[in-house]
């Protein structure tokens, strides 16, 4: 399986700074800085893997063997420049041309990796299934600095990362499970805040993560329906978060708890509804060597832009028959619960809600779609760091994807058992063979990956997406 995306993204903004200091007894006349940012991301992903199923007696086995290897190149430019004042009471915008700017960073990164996985899934008597997966990753970073004065950096990483999980399938229908499994993230592409030069320019170091999950399932055999409920326990080392002035930086570790549950009704007659609430408790528990509480205000405290709940609620519709048979379409709520702002948790965004809506109609083997995010306008503000601005891109593609099994009426979603959903990579979930693709980060937030089924030890690299049009 080969894929190959290209996305390619040129910002630039003015933005205000505070009241004008060198102006006396100045309440009018807020001072501005230009900002302008161009990204062209190029990713390819080739995946091969081997299957081959066992049976002796009452044992069945399940053995998967494969190899991956992603390209990722990401070329980066980011500059600011002073811009003229702006009247607060009386603005008048479009008047200014964009300045020259200072470029503090123009590069381009190239991440190479590569992984070896197998995976081994045990069934006895169709009841009891023991799942054991590995996979060792093989990481290098170049990044070239197009900048006089900026050194070019190169580093090698690897990593051999596991899971294990058990579950039982009873006959009634309750089906319990545990896992335990461990991840590696390059962190590609992503720039950290230097406290000398005072700029981002810091390649980020990978992270590491390990997580433990139990829970149960309830999907009696003539239901098409299921409900879920787990706990889980994400500890995730070199986290990326903002600090007080919306600067990349890396916590030394974090640790997130939470609770999720999960309903997915298929009423029939193409009516589909799926609800989920997630309630997370995130601590950062170790930054920079020796720090106490004392000397790093962030130990102790809640992780940036991780809401304590979260909610959602998806009501999709397609007709199944007649002339109008493929014609679909969803509608969907979204609450996000207060979030800290910042990694001291000197303040806090209050929480919201979101509504979104969408179309589609698939006529032989073509689906067009069209889909609307936050349909009310509404406002909010919602803090977002550097490595955020390509997050749009992945919550969309999150979306679409959820919206498409749906479509698909969760039938690979429903037959899978509770041992195939693992957390690799960021506490990821993965369901082997279906097309739900997601997975859940340090904090608890979902963070897409790519959209296809990928074996269980898949760790590639992903990106965290954050709430649609935030002001």
């Amino acid at each position: 399986m080969n894929k190959d995306r290209i996305i390619n993204f040129n910002g630039r903004t003015f933005y205000g700074t505070g009241f004008d200091t060198t102006i006396p007894h100045n309440t009018k006349l807020v001072s501005r800085s230009a900002y302008a940012y161009t990204n062209g991301d190029h990713l390819n992903t080739v995946d091969t893997r081997a299957l081959r199923h066992f049976k002796t007696g009452n044992w069945k086995q399940t053995v998967l063997f494969g190899y991956d290897y992603q390209h990722i190149g990401i070329r980066e430019t980011d500059g600011f420049a002073a811009a003229p004042d702006i009247n607060i009471f009386h603005p008048v915008y479009g008047q200014t041309t964009f300045p020259d700017l200072f470029y503090y960073l123009n590069n381009n990164s190239v991440l190479q990796q590569q992984g070896l996985y197998a995976q081994d899934q045990i069934k006895y008597r169709d009841h009891l299934v023991f799942t054991l997966g590995g996979r060792q990753d093989f990481a290098k970073n170049n990044i070239t600095n197009f900048l006089s004065d900026g050194p070019d950096f190169s580093h090698r990483d690897a990593r051999f990362t596991g899971r294990a999980g058990v579950t039982w399938l009873s006959t009634s229908g309750i089906t319990p499970y545990f896992a335990y499994s461990t991840s590696f993230l390059p962190n590609a592409g992503t720039f950290i805040y230097n406290s000398t030069t005072k700029q981002s320019t810091d390649p980020a170091k990978p992270s590491d993560s390990r997580q433990i999950e139990g829970g149960l399932k309830f999907q009696p055999r003539t239901w098409t329906s299921f409900m879920t409920a787990s706990i889980f326990q994400i500890n995730q080392t070199n986290v990326i978060v903002a600090d007080a002035a919306f600067n990349n930086i890396q916590d030394g570790e974090v640790r997130s708890r939470g609770v999720e549950l999960e309903s997915v009704a298929a009423l029939g007659r193409g009516l589909n509804l799926h609800g989920s609430y997630t309630l997370t408790a995130t601590n950062t528990i170790k930054t920079l060597p020796g720090a106490t509480p004392e000397t790093d205000a962030s130990l102790g405290k809640w992780l940036p832009q991780t809401p304590r709940n979260q909610f959602s609620a998806i009501a999709d519709y397609t007709q199944p028959e007649g002339r109008f048979a493929g014609l679909g379409g969803n509608f969907d709520v979204r609450f996000v619960g207060t979030n800290a702002a910042d990694t001291t948790n000197s303040f806090f965004v209050p929480n919201y809600t979101l509504l979104d809506a969408g179309l589609r109609f698939g006529y032989r083997h073509t689906l067009f779609r069209v889909n609307a995010t936050n349909v009310t306008d509404k406002r909010r503000s919602a803090p977002r760091h550097c490595a955020d601005r390509r997050d749009q891109w992945a919550r969309d593609q999150h979306l679409a994807l959820r919206r498409e099994t749906f479509h698909r009426g969760l039938g690979d979603v429903a037959d899978a058992s509770p041992s195939l959903r693992n957390a690799v990579g960021n506490g990821r979930e993965n369901i082997v063979g279906s097309p739900w693709r997601v997975a859940r980060g340090a904090g608890g937030q979902w963070v897409a990956d790519v959209l296809e089924p990928r074996p269980a030890a898949y760790a590639a690299t992903s990106v965290n997406f954050a709430p649609d049009n935030t002001a």
